[in-house]
């Protein structure tokens, strides 16, 4: 019998050898491959990779990662989610909606309306209306300057014209409290025909002189 060697030789022989080894292999494989691989492969990993991969999988995970990736896709879905989000991003979107509202419209108001206040009849309600509309055409300085034309309007409708409010709206204000300026500021008490003006029974449209747009 030969004898063998403990290291195997670094050429392979022509032919197999008629005898053993001494030291067999511990796991021989099952059935020979036709061609040497050039790397071993690696047993599957029991946590995923720490790179994503190139392309994405056909369909989704049935279940929801725990944390979100670290950088956004470079391209979008191809059609929008079906459910709006629940909070609001931080940052706002690059481009603008390209559709408006779905009725705008026709004819936008040129100033905004004084809304009356709840409870227009009760007197602290009605004197605050009063004073809000006062104050959004004339200056604080004339509203409380006793010498002004201003004052005297604005006294003589929260003290003698107590039937006037804000519940139907401001015209009717707007308008007493524009012509009792006109008569304060032009000495109305010296006119030699003044029939009906600061008549609080009477509607200002019927005061001499005076005709309104019905």
């Amino acid at each position: 019998t030969g004898t063998s060697t403990r290291t195997p030789s670094a050429t392979p022989t022509s032919s197999p050898i008629t005898s053993p080894t001494v030291f067999p292999t511990k796991s021989p494989t099952s059935s020979p491959s036709a061609f040497p691989s050039l790397t071993p492969t690696n047993p599957l990993t029991a946590s995923p990779s720490a790179s994503p991969t190139k392309y994405p999988t056909l369909t989704p995970s049935l279940t929801l990662t725990i944390f979100p990736t670290l950088f956004p896709s470079i391209d979008p879905t191809g059609l929008p989610s079906l459910v709006t989000t629940q909070y609001l991003s931080e940052t706002p979107s690059l481009t603008p909606t390209k559709s408006s509202t779905i009725s705008p419209s026709k004819n936008p108001t040129g100033l905004p309306s004084l809304a009356p206040s709840i409870g227009c009849t009760l007197p602290a309600v009605r004197e605050l209306d009063i004073r809000n509309y006062a104050e959004s055409i004339s200056s604080t300085f004339d509203i409380m300057n006793p010498s002004t034309p201003q004052y005297e309007a604005l006294q003589w409708m929260l003290n003698s014209d107590l039937n006037t409010n804000a519940c139907d709206g401001f015209t009717s204000i707007a308008q007493r409290f524009g012509l009792a300026m006109f008569y304060f500021s032009t000495n109305g008490s010296s006119w030699t025909s003044s029939n009906g003006w600061l008549e609080i029974s009477a509607s200002e449209c019927d005061w001499e002189g005076v005709t309104c747009n019905k």
